[in-house]
């Protein structure tokens, strides 16, 4: 009997052990959850938007000099939208209330102004009522408390919210501070194609896959009256060689922070992508189609042609080939990684000997990688190019070879206009100027 009485106290113990261990991983798995998906939320809204809201600044400042004030007024959040635009803002909204222009801006005056100026105000008007108020939950906004609102107005501010033109909630009828216009007017560049192009970033899982797709979606670019001018500089030994690039796809990035590497094998840019994540490198990424241009010597032998490769003969016996290929651009997370970029390259990716042990796939003699602002260890020298339509065609060039360029320009077309300026290249490609294959 006491035996029997012992086994039973001691199951009930172990049982209430057991619903107290089962107990508290329940409870700290749910309030873990709880803590970790309300820390998510707020680190999208805080941290998330004001990085993103940096990153608009500095883009409007560089690109457009709009430094939004403290205090922003309809009339000048109005002109940064022209400017953006590039066309007066009575013509993006034929309703446009050009009134009280003076006066400061509310949130849900910037918001209507934002989604129209964006191009989604056909959107907007799709929006029926529990739409509405399901969206402006999403910037504190209880649609059953609005008075005295039409209902365009309240779609408006329900298209702003579930497009993203703010990341956090605001009271509708408050001034918009310098931040929040700053944010909309980033929206509305991107809206409008005209913010940083990119396919992803480097420590995505995907950005591989992302990277082999856009080189599939290109092809040799044919810009035929560019080609047509720049084929006769070519033939003149004005310049050894060009090529033609589509801006549609520039990536827009900081300049402080960007470097753009030139290639023409696929292999090489998705090994440069793992190199670089590798070694602790993040940054946007990029791809942007080039076509290149060269005389193919008659002694080289019969030119095999492919999509990606094509030649046409001159009237010397040489050819002009054309030749598919990419730059990459990365906007790196830091000035210390953009610094860090030719450590790796010289490394891992610049070929030093005809071998090819430990290098990846592809390696070149004279990499070309550069910057549009000064980098400590890189060079200075010209990019010399001409522009119709969505297309350059450029040819760089040693500084003191670049009147020169430009005159073999002048030459074909006395009226065209050449625009030079000077970049920085790495020591390798600058060497490849001055006549050193390696």
């Amino acid at each position: 009997m006491g035996t029997v009485s012992f086994k039973k106290c001691r199951n009930f113990r172990l049982i209430l052990v057991l619903m107290l261990i089962i107990s508290v991983l329940f409870s700290g798995t749910a309030v873990f959850a709880e803590e970790t998906a309300y820390a998510g939320s707020t680190s999208l809204s805080a941290g998330n938007g004001q990085s993103q809201r940096a990153e608009y600044k500095e883009f409007l400042e560089d690109n457009y000099r709009i430094d939004v004030p403290d205090i922003v007024t309809k009339g000048y959040f109005i002109n940064a939208v022209e400017k953006i635009s590039g066309v007066r803002y009575s013509e993006i909204d034929k309703d446009a209330d050009v009134t009280g222009m003076e006066k400061a801006l509310t949130n849900s005056e910037a918001l209507a102004i934002a989604v129209r100026a964006a191009g989604m105000k056909e959107f907007a008007y799709t929006y029926p009522k529990d739409k509405i108020e399901s969206a402006l939950l999403k910037i504190g906004v209880d649609y059953n408390a609005l008075k005295d609102v039409s209902l365009q107005w309240t779609q408006e501010a329900a298209a702003a919210a579930d497009c993203g033109f703010l990341p956090k909630a605001v009271k509708l009828e408050d001034a918009v501070t310098e931040d929040d216009a700053t944010y909309m007017l980033g929206k509305v560049l991107s809206f409008q194609g005209k913010y940083k192009n990119f396919i992803g970033y480097i420590n995505d899982e995907d950005i591989y896959s992302k990277v082999h797709n856009a080189w599939n979606m290109q092809s040799l670019i044919n810009a035929e009256e560019l080609r047509a001018i720049v084929d006769e500089v070519l033939k003149s030994d004005a310049v050894t060689g060009y090529n033609v690039k589509d801006i549609r796809f520039n990536s827009n990035f900081d300049q402080d922070l960007s470097i753009t590497y030139g290639h023409s094998d696929i292999k090489h840019g998705i090994q440069l992508i793992g190199l670089l994540r590798r070694e602790g490198l993040n940054a946007k990424v990029q791809l942007e189609p080039k076509s290149s241009a060269y005389i193919y010597m008659k002694e080289w032998g019969e030119p095999g042609q492919s999509p990606d490769f094509q030649v046409v003969q001159i009237e010397n016996g040489n050819y002009i080939a054309y030749s598919k290929e990419y730059d990459i651009s990365f906007e790196f997370d830091s000035q210390e990684q953009k610094n860090k970029f030719q450590e790796v390259i010289l490394k891992y990716a610049k070929r030093n000997q005809d071998a090819m042990d430990g290098l990846i796939a592809g390696s070149w003699w004279q990499p070309l990688y550069y910057s549009n602002i000064e980098i400590k260890d890189y060079l200075t020298v010209t990019n010399n190019y001409i522009k119709k339509d969505n297309f350059i065609a450029q040819s760089f060039s040693l500084n003191e070879k670049s009147e020169s360029v430009v005159q073999g320009f002048k030459k074909e077309d006395t009226e065209l206009e050449v625009v030079t300026y000077k970049f920085w290249v790495n020591e390798a490609f600058y060497n490849y100027l001055l006549g050193d294959y390696k």
